[in-house]
């Protein structure tokens, strides 16, 4: 069982991490043609607001990518592996 479950949490570790990845990728998308002054993921503060602004930027710009829809899947596997790993931890300490 302390197998499944630290197997869970690296599957949640690595929806996790492609799911910044990606983000990231579409930020650096949007912004390519930015001088690096002008780049708001180099000057706010709010990366959460920035990834969302990138996001409705990179569909206008590249309606066809499927980068998005990765995204989006990346974000899902990612709580749907959190939730199994604490469900998978509370059964095994008993909370």
């Amino acid at each position: 069982m302390w197998l499944v479950c630290i197997l869970v949490w690296c599957i949640f570790l690595t929806c996790l991490l492609s799911a910044i990845w990606l983000e990231q990728k579409i930020i650096a998308e949007v912004e390519q043609d930015l001088s690096v002054s002008q780049r708001p993921s180099w000057n706010r503060l709010n990366g959460r607001a920035v990834a969302i602004e990138a996001c409705r930027q990179h569909a206008l710009k590249f309606p066809d990518s499927k980068l998005r829809l990765q995204r989006t899947g990346a974000w899902i596997a990612a709580a749907v592996s959190l939730i199994i790993t604490l469900t998978l931890t509370s059964h095994i300490f008993g909370f």
